[in-house]
């Protein structure tokens, strides 16, 4: 079944490169393992329509429409911002999606469920959540802070497309954590970011100073950008700091500050 599936996929992905003048005649598969469609994929992500671009061919199973994402949690492939995914059905701007794709271009199929609507995907987001903190999670040290972090995102308006940085303050198992949830970047990959404090921080992207968790206390401090860089500008952009306390249900927000300078 999965090189049925793989070879399904690569005959979709070849049909990128034509004029779009052919179908292609396999037919999908429905798969209703996430285990065997993860396997098969080269990309799977949660992610947001940004924007669509129709090819300009009718018919099934081929290639009528890429849409770029925002992606928002990736399980595999590139941990990238944005990705651009080909597919046989329509995608609605500003929905979020659960996309299982492959080949390059990336594509995948609406109509045969490899990616479908968050809302009917519980059991594969389910299913990924477990493989992930299995395969990932280093410790139960990390595994609290990452959910203390995610609490820290619905401060921050879910981080949207937001690139996070590590300062030079967040390290071991705080950057480990922090790293489960949203991909982190070093300092020195931020063009123009002073190598201290957070001068010349682009838009777009949040400086994390630090993130602590001691007992059933957490803190979180950082700042969003933009930060004017120049020997005569304010280290300063909208700064935020947040503490939390684990309650019975889970991690609870108790104090948020938010600096504007």
């Amino acid at each position: 079944m999965t090189k049925t599936m793989v070879s399904w996929l690569f005959a979709l992905a070849a049909l990128v490169a034509l004029p779009f003048s052919g179908v292609v005649r396999s037919q999908c598969v429905i798969v209703e393992k996430p285990e065997e469609l993860f396997a098969a994929a080269d990309a799977v992500f949660l992610g947001t329509v940004l924007r669509t671009e129709a090819t300009g061919i009718q018919g099934s199973h081929v290639v009528v429409e890429f849409a770029t994402f925002r992606v928002d949690r990736t399980w595999k492939g590139e941990a990238a911002m944005e990705l651009r995914v080909g597919a046989d059905s329509r995608f609605e701007k500003d929905k979020e999606y659960l996309v299982f794709a492959a080949g390059k271009p990336l594509t995948t199929t609406i109509q045969c469920r490899w990616t479908e609507p968050s809302e009917r995907a519980k059991a594969k987001l389910d299913w990924l959540s477990k493989k992930e903190f299995a395969a990932r999670a280093g410790s139960a040290e990390e595994l609290e802070m990452a959910a203390a972090f995610r609490m820290v995102l619905t401060q921050l308006g879910g981080g949207g497309s937001m690139k996070f940085v590590a300062g030079s303050g967040l390290i071991g198992a705080a950057r480990r954590a922090l790293g489960l949830v949203r991909p982190m970047i070093d300092v020195g990959d931020v063009p123009g970011l002073a190598p201290t404090g957070a001068k010349g921080l682009p838009a777009g992207y949040f400086l994390v100073y630090s993130f602590a968790v001691t007992g059933n206390v957490a803190a979180f401090e950082g700042t969003a950008g933009p930060v004017p860089s120049g020997p005569s500008a304010l280290n300063c952009g909208t700064g935020y700091k947040v503490e939390l306390e684990r309650a019975v249900d889970g991690w609870k927000i108790v104090k948020s500050y938010t600096i504007r300078c």
